[in-house]
């Protein structure tokens, strides 16, 4: 005779088996509306180098609460945060974290988030995401025309930079007030003297002052990243000599 099986041990059986599928559909629910990031990246679309100015985008992977995310910059830097591509109110894909204050050349970033939640109530641990901006170009090089250390007052004067020039400015001017005109292809500049060439002196100065924030822009009250001064050499040229030697 078959010996009949107890109800409590098959309601136990039922409430395990139901138990294990409940945590296999939680476990698939868990996995379909996952968050996480998509991608992380500056707004010119790079990885990990932050230019000074930008913002930081952040793309999640299903729609987050807004109110939920809790964002900081690190070290202490205050920024604001802004979200695209809003799905429902209150509910978005993108958040973009941009400085309110200037970030110094050459430092690292830290952008922290805490309090991820999804519209379908996944969540996500603290983040941390590490940036570093780029760091200040240095001038490389001073030059003459032909290379030589004392420069005629016809001369081009060449200044080489030894670092990306992409995002800054800068300002050339001589101790003497002579006015220079400046044409740049990459991290190279040429300066040409153009007006009160008779103000130049054997020991004048070359001001270089570097500024945040690319050309075109008004510089006026702005403070410079920094500034070097450069003593340039200038012989003038002798026109009566350069008379004697001309071919009749």
């Amino acid at each position: 005779m078959a010996k009949r099986i107890g109800w409590p041990f098959a309601v136990f059986v039922i409430a395990g088996t139901l138990s294990g599928f409940l945590g296999l559909l939680f476990l698939g629910y868990q996995e379909l509306f996952a968050v996480y990031e998509t991608s992380v990246q500056t707004e010119g679309g790079v990885p990990d180098e932050l230019e000074l100015g930008e913002g930081i985008v952040v793309t999640f992977s299903v729609p987050v609460q807004q109110a939920s995310v809790i964002s900081a910059l690190h070290p202490n830097i205050e920024s604001t945060i802004s979200w695209d591509h809003e799905v429902i109110e209150g509910y978005a894909t993108t958040l973009t974290v941009t400085p309110t204050e200037s970030v110094r050349a050459g430092e690292s970033v830290v952008l922290s988030l805490n309090g991820i939640r999804s519209l379908f109530g996944t969540t996500l641990p603290e983040r941390l995401y590490a940036f570093r901006t780029r760091p200040i170009p240095s001038v490389a090089q001073i030059q003459c025309g032909d290379g030589v250390t004392d420069c005629l007052a016809t001369d081009t004067l060449t200044v080489t930079w030894d670092g990306s020039f992409d995002y800054a400015a800068a300002t050339y001017a001589l101790k003497s007030e002579t006015l220079l005109s400046a044409s740049q292809q990459g991290n190279v500049v040429e300066l040409t003297p153009t007006r009160n060439t008779e103000d130049l002196t054997d020991r004048d100065i070359l001001i270089i002052r570097l500024f945040e924030g690319k050309n075109g822009g008004t510089l006026i009250g702005r403070t410079p990243l920094w500034e070097e001064q450069f003593p340039i050499s200038f012989a003038q040229v002798d026109n009566n000599e350069e008379k004697k030697n001309s071919p009749e």
